[in-house]
C-alpha cells in the first residue's frame, strides 16, 4: 500500500497494513479526505482517519471474500 501527501507528486510506502491476501478495494470517505478504508481478498477490511498514520482492521465476521467496496 501506498500514500501520497502532495497530490501524487511523491509517494511513500508503507506497511502499516499487513492483510493476509492481495488488497482487493480502496475506498475514500466521500467528505474526510483524512479517512480511507480498504480490503482485501479474504475478508479482512483495514480503516484509518488518519491520513494513514495508524490503521485498524474491522473485523467481518463470516465473510470469506471481498472483492470491492464503497465508502459512504
Amino acid at each position: 500500500l501506498m500514500r501520497s501527501l502532495d497530490f501524487g507528486e511523491t509517494w511513500q510506502r508503507f506497511d502499516k497494513v499487513q492483510p493476509h491476501g492481495t488488497l482487493m478495494a480502496v475506498s475514500p470517505h466521500p467528505t474526510d479526505r483524512k479517512q480511507v478504508y480498504v480490503a482485501a481478498r479474504y475478508g479482512e477490511v483495514f480503516g484509518t482517519r488518519d491520513e494513514g498514520d495508524s490503521w485498524f482492521e474491522l473485523p467481518l465476521s463470516g465473510i470469506q471474500h471481498v472483492y470491492g467496496m464503497a465508502c459512504g
